[in-house]
């Protein structure tokens, strides 16, 4: 990593199975490119950087029912890159920084 200042979080779903894969396209999972909170970042001392991302209302049913899926066919790839430091405040907790999860 060069720095909290360029923190990114790169996400690779691979299919490893023999048969398509359909996965719904939730804009709070790892496979979406959106900036919703999909991280939680804690410092050693407790604290928070501020969320700077969007925020979505999304119903799994309505996006099911409308047929919005990726499909990853056997052996295939879907890389994503997630940027950080456009959706977090990270420099007040730049000391301290030292965990961080998908929610």
């Amino acid at each position: 990593m060069d720095g909290v200042d360029k923190l990114k979080v790169v996400a690779t779903i691979t299919n490893t199975g023999s048969q398509v894969v359909k996965l719904l396209d939730d804009p709070r999972s790892l496979a979406s490119r959106r900036p919703v909170n999909k991280f939680s970042i804690l410092s050693s001392k407790g604290g928070r950087p501020s969320f700077t991302g969007i925020r979505v209302k999304y119903s799994p049913e309505i996006a099911a029912k409308m047929g919005a899926y990726t499909e990853l066919a056997p052996g295939a790839s879907l890389k994503v890159v997630h940027d950080r430091t456009s959706q977090f405040v990270l420099r007040k907790e730049r000391p301290d920084l030292h965990n961080l999860h998908s929610i």
